[in-house]
């Protein structure tokens, strides 16, 4: 697809297997520009039997869509750098729709693994903290058994891995608290910055 500020539909139907236990069927889009600036890159929603279900951009690539067969209709948008505080213009996007099945455990282990690597870019170098994130990371990944991916041992090994950060956050919930964080919400739309007048109405 290589037209911008243009809308594209695409209708057919999915069918969404049946989960084993442990497991997770999803719906994943992928257009070429995950894990990227959000401000011009490609938007997605998707209907489900007629009704607006799922939304995907670059940071949201993913949705649990119940089991069995469904009729599906996808409105992708590539939108244009419009704003000139842009200056990325994506040329060519892809468009593609998988059905993938994960292992709950992993995809958590996974997500556990990337919270303490962030945490880590964040520690001064050479700091105790960093040094014991790095300690627990690599406690981590030698429990893995990666001999056979998606072997009972393989499975056995991820659970024993998550057990150590479970016991880390433990540890560390635990331990007197000398600074206090405050979280504040925020949300709003930009409904006019990247987009003319007349598709905010």
């Amino acid at each position: 697809l290589t037209a911008l500020d243009a809308h594209f539909w695409f209708k057919g139907k999915i069918c969404i297997p049946h989960s084993e236990e442990g497991t997770l069927t999803r719906v994943r889009i992928t257009t070429g520009h995950e894990n990227q600036d959000a401000s011009c890159r490609p938007q997605i929603m998707m209907f489900i039997e007629g009704q607006p279900t799922y939304v995907f951009d670059s940071n949201h690539h993913t949705a649990v869509v119940p089991e069995g067969e469904h009729e599906v209709l996808i409105n992708f948008y590539p939108v244009p750098a419009l704003n000139k505080f842009v200056h990325y213009i994506p040329e060519v996007c892809e468009f593609k729709v998988h059905v993938e099945t994960i292992y709950k455990n992993v995809d958590a282990l996974i997500y556990d693994m990337k919270v303490l690597m962030q945490a880590h870019d964040q520690c001064h170098e050479g700091s105790f903290e960093q040094a014991e994130l790095i300690g627990i990371l690599d406690r981590a990944c030698l429990e893995l058994d990666l001999r056979e991916i998606g072997s009972a041992q393989y499975l056995e090994s991820v659970d024993r891995a998550r057990i150590i950060f479970e016991s880390y956050y433990d540890t560390l919930s635990k331990k007197p608290k000398s600074e206090v964080l405050q979280l504040i919400g925020h949300s709003h739309l930009d409904v006019a910055w990247l987009w003319r007048i007349c598709q905010g109405y």
